[in-house]
């Protein structure tokens, strides 16, 4: 005898049938993931890569500084880690920004192989008069023209590359007057985002993170930026992010206590598209010593943050017909393109984009090239002599004090003169040839 069941057999039919749907459309359907917008701008130093990638997990950004002749070191980059959102700064430092320089730029992300979308910001900084980013906003519009519509010629906007606009440092003094001088909203509505540089005054303003009540030195308030630039519906990126002012990032290592570690916590509510922390001082303020990765606090603190989540798949095709319509000479390395060869040169962890050839002529300025220095004197007799081995040398005086000297001197220690003293004074007239930029924050 067969046991009763509880329901009609043709009911449990359906009654398995449902489930089974149910449980074939919870396979099909995915969770959708938090935007993670937590990011860490790496500069030109590519070797920091993974460091960045693993801190700001899948979903994450990492800004990178290059020239088209990075394309294959890019590539590598994103090969190994394929999960991370990659800007970048088209516009390294002193780089004369041309026709040819787009050129190369689109060339070279047109042939650079990447599973996601690669974010592409053209010029840092135009509105910093004083140092080597400025760019008259005629000269702006120009490039960008230039740019874009190569690289809509090609095939990549939207598809493979997303386009975002110079980045505007608000803190500028001059920072309205530039904008309208752009255009506003008719300049910038052509964009795929903003770029700024959110730096954060309100720790110096009012004690704590983000409380100023000037947008301009309140990355919170970027909502009124926008609107300030006739965009108020674009999303905003923060290539450069951090503490400014009197409470300047690289002035404190990034422990818990730190000003920056305090901005990045407080980050975490702000509605921005991605915020990227400087993994070292970029415009070498602390003479590039000062570094996000130790101590780990406010690294750690950016993998709690993280939201892990998918970068947006790019297109692979682009017209290859582009390289021949511009008579583009392809680099050996497959991916950097440009009117000639002199393009193929990288300037990845330092090195000109071009080679120089010629001489280059510094001009000092006045500064002070040796400093001052200590030297350990006695008097004997009618005479003063150096404690150093060295031939006598008289002095003006005999009195103890300020002297002046007159002779021949030995050197016997290896660190004099102060050549690191006499390097930074060196660097602020290479405008041309520095390696990084200089720059100070306003507002």
């Amino acid at each position: 005898m067969s046991p009763s069941l509880p329901f009609p057999i043709h009911k449990m039919k359906k009654l398995v049938i449902f489930l089974l749907a149910g449980f074939g459309w919870g396979l099909l359907v995915r969770p959708v993931l938090a935007q993670n917008k937590v990011g860490i701008n790496i500069g030109d130093r590519f070797n920091e890569f993974n460091q960045a990638a693993e801190a700001v997990k899948p979903g994450g950004w990492v800004v990178l500084m290059a020239c088209p002749g990075d394309g294959k070191k890019i590539e590598e980059l994103i090969r190994t880690h394929p999960e991370i959102n990659i800007i970048i700064r088209g516009h390294y430092p002193g780089q004369k920004l041309d026709r040819d320089w787009a050129l190369a730029w689109t060339a070279t992300l047109g042939n650079l192989k990447t599973p996601h979308k690669i974010y592409f910001m053209p010029w840092n900084e135009p509105n910093q008069e004083g140092s080597t980013d400025y760019g008259s906003p005629e000269a702006v519009k120009s490039y960008i023209n230039l740019l874009s519509n190569f690289l809509d010629e090609a095939g990549l906007r939207n598809r493979k590359v997303m386009l975002l606009s110079p980045m505007m440092n608000q803190s500028h003094p001059n920072f309205s007057s530039y904008v309208n001088a752009l255009g506003k909203g008719d300049f910038f509505s052509q964009f795929d985002g903003i770029a700024l540089s959110l730096y954060d005054f309100g720790q110096e303003d009012c004690d704590r993170p983000l409380c100023s009540p000037n947008p301009h030195r309140n990355p919170s308030k970027f909502k009124q930026i926008l609107t300030e630039m006739g965009v108020s519906d674009k999303s905003v990126f923060g290539v450069e992010s951090g503490t400014a002012g009197q409470n300047f990032y690289w002035k404190t290592a990034p422990a818990s206590t730190s000003p920056l570690y305090r901005f990045t916590k407080a980050m975490e509510g702000v509605g921005v598209k991605m915020f990227a922390l400087p993994a070292y001082d970029l415009a070498g303020e602390a003479g590039h010593q000062w570094n996000l990765f130790s101590p780990p606090d406010t690294i750690d603190l950016l993998k709690k943050l993280a939201q892990p989540s998918n970068p947006a798949a790019a297109s692979t095709g682009w017209s290859q017909n582009f390289l021949q319509s511009y008579n583009l000479v392809t680099c050996s390395n497959g991916v950097t393109a440009g009117v000639d060869k002199s393009y193929c040169s990288g300037c990845s962890g330092g090195g000109s984009s071009k080679p120089i050839t010629g001489p280059v002529v510094i001009n000092p300025q006045n500064l002070l090239v040796c400093n001052d220095f200590d030297l350990d004197w006695r008097r004997q007799g009618q005479t003063t002599s150096l404690l150093t081995p060295s031939p006598a040398v008289q002095a003006a005086s005999s009195s103890e004090g300020l002297k002046t000297l007159t002779g021949q001197l030995r050197v016997e220690r290896a660190d004099f003169p102060n050549l690191s003293a006499m390097e930074n004074n060196l660097f602020s007239p290479c405008k041309e040839f520095c390696l990084i930029s200089l720059k100070s924050r306003w507002y």
